[in-house]
């Protein structure tokens, strides 16, 4: 099951709240993930999502995953995952 699978099975009140209180810097720290460098609101960071690996073939070395804080949106250069 895919992320856009689970929410929508979620009411929407509750996504919005999670999306809404949520730090994604916050996330990938605590998961493990390093972030590599902070310009503003945007941050780069060594890509968390379950699939890279899968779509690349290997880990993320590059650091190519880069997230803006005020809006949750990211995009990893690499793999192609986004969303917010």
């Amino acid at each position: 099951m895919n992320a856009d699978e689970i929410r929508g099975k979620l009411p929407q009140p509750f996504v919005e709240k999670v999306l809404r209180e949520t730090s994604l810097r916050f996330l990938i720290e605590r998961s493990g993930g390093r972030i590599k460098s902070t310009h503003g609101d945007q941050v780069t960071a060594h890509c968390p999502l379950p699939d890279h690996k899968k779509a690349t073939g290997k880990d993320d070395s590059q650091a190519s995953f880069g997230f803006k804080e005020s809006s949750g949106q990211y995009h990893c250069l690499a793999c192609q995952g986004s969303g917010n």
